[in-house]
């Protein structure tokens, strides 16, 4: 790209960006207009290409200076000074963007890096399902697991009781039909005052556990905490009236949970494991569905890289990914260094008289070729609807609205340092209002803010700047 800047009697008139192509600079009807009696309506062709430029003098009446010498066809490969009196016109060849302030921010968002981001998050993802559901419920099954352990130890107890309902009376009672079952730790038989009527090794041994004695008395189921962290199960054998006896059993639940794998385990197991594949399936489902957009988002914008554009047509149901599609758009638009815009594109622009309401391309409003804009009296910028961005622009418009940051192809928020100046011309693009105006004083001095429509490229939008007082 060759960026060119005009000065008249050595005050900057106007600059322009310049892409590959012949430009015919002359008096009137050209695609660079000099309008000065001294330059010729033909004056010279300047051809801009990859390697450089080329300026060939066009049998104008003055001719065409480098350094104070007159020539007739010279080649740059680097920037230039001309003089075709009274105008200097300065050439600076603009690099392409290199791999890397912009080029680099996008490959950022590569689908490898995506893959990556979204393997993560569903990494993530299962750990939270893991310990939102897992561990819970783990705990609520151990617990019940626990207690349907102590069901068994209650049931020993009353099976204890019932086998030795009748064999109390005849003093053959007999522990022996639960002693090898998992988790007893101990069982004795005793009589109405507590005294160990089986085992026979433990025969005639009181029994000091305060809940016995409730139990004989009272007839009642009792429990009690051991000393050995066991649980006691003392269930009574009745009489006709009162408690003959009571069977009670020492049970350890952990012992009984150790010695085998319940069927209770197992289900639970299978049922925290089908709930863990359910969480991951749904994490993997809801990724997907995200990632979707994303992904098709990533090789549109990969494409556009490659082959140069400066826009994705891209819309999501999503605001956030939308708002991801135009940072985009800006990006790929900076990029690309405004290649595929032509600033001097053979369109042409409304120029509707100031007074008058706007008339549509083709309905007979006035118009002049693009490359005339430099004949506009009023301060006129061209900007980008779709990017934001800036395309051409007069230097009194750039004096006006003092945006020195202000260059072919920078975003408006860029551009202007007044946020309620970058407001109005936004607003001004998405409304698509034109010939309405709306006043604003960026220093002090009022001025009107007009829009108009440029034929054959909707992108684009003029805007021009009119003294307020003259209205």
């Amino acid at each position: 790209m060759l960026r060119v800047q005009i000065k008249n009697n050595g005050i900057l008139d106007r600059t322009l960006l310049l892409a590959p192509g012949s430009y015919v600079i002359g008096r009137e009807q050209a695609d660079i207009v000099l309008a000065h009696a001294s330059v010729s309506k033909k004056h010279a062709l300047l051809t801009v290409h990859p390697e450089g430029a080329t300026i060939s003098d066009c049998d104008s009446m003055n001719g065409v200076f480098c350094d104070g010498e007159k020539i007739r066809e010279k080649n740059f490969g680097q920037n230039f000074d001309l003089e075709i009196a009274p105008f200097g016109i300065q050439g600076t060849f603009e690099k392409q963007q290199t791999p890397g302030k912009y080029q680099n921010l996008l490959e950022g968002f590569a689908l490898v890096n995506m893959k990556l981001t979204l393997s993560l998050a569903l990494v993530i993802l299962i750990i939270l399902t893991f310990a939102a559901v897992f561990f819970p419920l783990s705990s609520s099954v151990k617990s019940f697991q626990s207690e349907e352990i102590l069901k068994r130890g209650r049931m020993y107890a009353k099976y204890l009781a019932d086998t030795n309902k009748y064999l109390l009376e005849s003093g053959s009672v007999t522990v022996d039909s639960i002693t090898g079952e998992e988790g007893i730790l101990y069982a004795f038989i005793v009589d109405d005052l507590g005294k160990i009527l089986a085992p026979e090794e433990k025969m005639g041994t009181l029994l000091d556990v305060p809940e016995v004695v409730a139990a004989l008395r009272e007839g009642k189921e009792k429990s009690a905490q051991g000393n050995a962290g066991e649980k006691i199960f003392i269930y009574p054998i009745k009489g006709v009236r009162v408690a003959k006896g009571a069977a009670v059993v020492g049970f350890n639940a952990e012992r009984a949970e150790k010695a085998g794998v319940s069927v209770i385990k197992v289900y639970a197991n299978l049922i925290l494991l089908a709930l863990l594949a359910a969480g991951i399936y749904l994490g993997v489902f809801l990724l997907r569905l995200f990632s979707m957009p994303l992904q098709k988002l990533d090789e549109d914008v990969n494409i556009a890289m490659k082959e140069r554009k400066q826009h994705i047509n891209f819309t999501s149901s999503e605001g956030a990914i939308n708002n991801l599609v135009t940072t985009f758009n800006r990006l790929l638009f900076m990029n690309s260094g405004c290649k595929e815009e032509q600033p001097l594109a053979q369109g042409t622009i409304d120029l509707h008289d100031r007074h008058q309401p706007s008339v549509a391309p083709g309905m007979g409003s006035p118009r002049i070729i693009m490359s005339n804009l430099a004949q506009l009296e009023a301060p006129w910028c061209i900007i980008n609807r779709d990017m934001f961005a800036i395309e051409q622009y007069s230097q009194e418009f750039v004096d006006i609205l003092c945006c020195l940051k202000i260059k072919p192809g920078i975003h408006l928020l860029e551009a202007f340092d007044d946020p309620q100046t970058v407001k109005i011309i936004s607003s001004m693009i998405d409304d698509d209002c034109k010939n309405e105006g709306i006043v604003i004083a960026p220093s002090g001095k009022a001025y009107i803010v007009r829009q108009s429509a440029v034929q054959d490229r909707p992108a684009v939008a003029l805007f021009v700047l009119e003294d307020a007082a003259h209205e």
